[in-house]
């Protein structure tokens, strides 16, 4: 190499290829005259000095990342190793993974979507002259480890061969944490098709009427990363059934076509309508009058009768009690037509169908 008027030179990128790690180099310097360096003096060469390049193997490497209760390292993975005097950064080798190069400190945390759970790994690391990891001295023995495993989930609600009605939604659904585990992955199906998939941070989520009635099946894996892609195994199969019935005592006044059914009464008020429901149609409308109407009814002829009463008081009226008993025996009379008139109506059709099966569903 030549230099101009100097006592001194480094040796920079451009020299490092002339180098290799963990050798003894010799240098002398020889005096010379002119600007090219072409003449110069050989008898006046220096005595020889000598270095070696650094890069010798990293001594103890070993991983210190925290471990699970089966003594296997979670993730990320951390490496470290003794330092090597003088190199300017370190390599890190994992077969089937790469080549990791790090930074001058002996230590390196570690992480690959290609780190599969449960899988077992080796590794390696060896240290450089180069920042960039250039001229690079022997590798260190191998070392291996393994990745943990996630646990599967257990599942807490809705219990195996749950009956669930509308009325009780949206429910809960919801499982045991699982150690390490950062999301959840619940998938649905009904009838073995797949219906609802999500992704989760917390144990437990919201289900909501999927507008199906029928059996269905439920299942949750464990995972690390938001978008499952290194995973537990998947919970056994739990199985629900969903029935479509309105909350008892919430009859409707229409006794078909409805998308829910009234656990209270002997007819399926979700199957289409037909002319046998004219009968289920009569049945609510002089129950309804029977049992909702006349009471308020009642209601209002007291009200109206002490009203009369009152009144009479201030016009001086002399028959006031002639008129309320024509009043209530009038209201008695028609009240009693109309219980009757649904007594013989209903039995009569009850002894009919009595040999036909319910008089509802006597067809037409």
């Amino acid at each position: 190499y030549f230099i101009s008027r100097e006592n001194k030179m480094f040796l920079d990128n451009a020299h490092w290829n002339f180098f290799t790690a963990e050798r003894n180099f010799k240098w002398s310097v020889t005096p010379c005259r002119g600007f090219d360096g072409q003449l110069c003096y050989p008898n006046y060469r220096s005595d020889q000095g000598q270095f070696i390049t650094s890069g010798t193997p990293p001594q103890n490497p070993r991983i210190t990342s925290p471990y699970d209760k089966a003594g296997d390292k979670l993730i990320p993975i951390t490496f470290e190793w003794d330092p090597v005097p003088k190199v300017k950064s370190y390599v890190i080798e994992i077969p089937n993974i790469g080549v990791v190069i790090s930074g001058i400190e002996a230590k390196k945390i570690f992480d690959h979507p290609d780190l599969q759970l449960g899988e077992t790994y080796q590794w390696r690391v060896k240290s450089c002259l180069h920042p960039n990891g250039e001229i690079c001295g022997q590798w260190s023995p191998f070392q291996s480890f393994t990745i943990f495993t996630l646990g599967i989930p257990t599942l807490s609600y809705p219990p195996n061969n749950q009956e669930i009605y509308t009325y009780h939604m949206p429910i809960t659904f919801s499982w045991d944490p699982v150690e390490h585990a950062n999301f959840y992955e619940k998938i649905i199906y009904f009838q073995g098709e797949e219906i609802k998939r999500d992704i989760l941070s917390a144990t437990s989520s919201l289900f909501f009427d999927p507008g199906h009635r029928g059996n269905f099946t439920w299942k949750v894996r464990a995972c690390l990363d938001s978008r499952c892609l290194r995973a537990s195994e998947f919970s056994p199969f739990k199985s629900f059934l969903i029935k479509g019935e309105i909350r008892p005592g919430e009859q409707a006044l229409v006794p078909c076509g409805l998308d829910f059914n009234c656990p209270t009464t002997p007819w399926d008020d979700t199957k289409p309508c037909e002319p046998k429901h004219i009968f289920h149609l009569l049945y609510n409308i002089i129950d309804f009058v029977l049992w909702r109407v006349i009471p308020i009814l009642l209601v209002v002829l007291v009200v109206y009768t002490g009203a009369m009463f009152y009144l009479s008081i201030s016009t001086e009226e002399t028959e006031p009690m002639s008129k309320a008993r024509a009043l209530w025996r009038s209201a008695g009379i028609g009240f009693g037509l109309i219980f009757m008139s649904w007594f013989i109506v209903t039995w009569t059709l009850w002894i009919f169908g009595y040999q036909l099966g319910p008089w509802q569903y006597i067809p037409l």
